[in-house]
């Protein structure tokens, strides 16, 4: 059912790696597949059957390549949506990189164009950063970006120009439109044949539209990257390759306008993940696979939920590495940069329900923070 391609956009980075897995047989005259297979994609080798990931019996969710029609669909599109797929890589005993199954199992040489092409970047890698060790570098795991975004025209464009732009060749871009009504569609389409999805509905809120994102993520890992949020150059290069296999979080540095933060702070953990963990998602690169055992983000939260899922990770004693190095710049106009009463409400019942210090001291720490906040006003 599926082809190799030597098709490769070189006019940005993350496209060098696609595979065109579906023939011609399966796209309509405009090069989209059909509506009558988009669901019925089954390809066994990558664990693949009916459009979705074959997972393990105990997992919260199942990924899938598609969305089915929501409310209000506005559009729908990008490389999934023309038989293009991504997958991660490993280098195998016979020097060859092979293509991986979502469980990180090999399972076939890549076609040589695309053996060049890591070849070309390693080497680029290399003069770009001397520290790094190729002989080590025995995988190239795939990158999830997944921004959600509604009505973000003003910075909108510079989010995607920052992903697509990355070095590092392996990654999926995957963006969640709430159904916009100003430039943010046209936007979209002017770069849709390097976005790997995207679609445009309506839907409940934000951690809603996330969790899309987290159902359609093929990638080992994933970043979320807000709508006016920004990768810096070079950052998932300069950082994915120090990260072991083992790894489930690397929370990295990021940049708030001009100014270097470092937002964790494992001396005040006994106070409660909201004063412990990153306070931007932009900052972290989270093992995709997390959420199938502990389940997507909670939709009860309006503003911390994915403040609860990371205060989860830790409680639970999950593998958490932390890198000097900066990964994106975040926009301080998001909801989450907005700590005002409903958020500082968020918070305490956050932190109540992971346990992680006395109620006497939340309290206090609450009427703390609200007469912080007041005096705002």
């Amino acid at each position: 059912m599926w082809i190799e391609s030597k098709e490769f956009e070189n006019s940005h980075f993350t496209t060098r790696l696609k595979y065109k897995l579906l023939n011609e047989s399966y796209l309509n005259e405009n090069g989209v597949i059909k509506p009558e297979y988009k669901f019925t994609i089954t390809l066994p080798e990558f664990k693949i059957k009916d459009s979705k990931v074959i997972g393990k019996p105990d997992d919260k969710f199942e990924t899938m390549l598609f969305l089915p029609e929501g409310e209000g669909r506005k559009g729908e599109g990008g490389l999934r949506t023309k038989g293009y797929f991504k997958f991660s890589y490993k280098l195998m005993e016979d020097g060859l990189w092979y293509m991986c199954d979502l469980d990180g199992n090999p399972v076939k040489p890549a076609p040589e164009d695309v053996q060049e092409s890591i070849k070309d970047y390693l080497k680029g890698l290399k003069e770009r950063n001397t520290e790094v060790d190729l002989d080590k570098i025995r995988e190239l795991p795939l990158i999830t970006v997944i921004t959600v975004v509604l009505n973000g025209e003003k910075y909108f464009e510079e989010t995607i120009e920052s992903v697509i732009n990355q070095t590092y060749p392996n990654v999926e871009y995957v963006i969640i439109d709430g159904g916009s009504t100003d430039n943010t569609l046209n936007i979209i389409n002017k770069y849709g044949d390097y976005i790997d999805y995207w679609v445009s509905e309506k839907d409940c809120g934000l951690y809603y539209a996330m969790n899309k994102g987290l159902r359609l993520s093929l990638g080992r890992f994933y970043i979320m990257a807000g709508d006016s949020d920004k990768l810096l150059a070079d950052s998932i290069s300069n950082i994915i390759h120090f990260i072991d296999k083992d790894t489930d979080i690397c929370i990295c540095a990021v940049f708030k306008n001009s100014k270097r933060l470092f937002y964790y702070r494992p001396y005040l953990f006994f106070l409660g993940p909201g004063y412990a963990y990153p306070s931007h998602s932009v900052g972290c690169i989270i093992k995709t696979m997390l959420h199938k055992k502990e389940g997507l983000y909670d939709t009860s939260y309006k503003v911390l939920a994915d403040s609860l899922f990371i205060g989860t990770i830790i409680k639970n004693g999950y593998k958490i590495v932390f890198q000097n190095v900066a990964l994106g710049i975040f926009d301080t106009s998001g909801i989450s940069s907005k700590l005002d009463v409903f958020a500082i409400l968020e918070l305490f019942r956050m932190n109540l329900s992971l346990k992680n210090s006395p109620k006497i001291l939340q309290i206090l720490l609450l009427i703390l923070r609200l007469i912080k906040n007041i005096k705002k006003i």
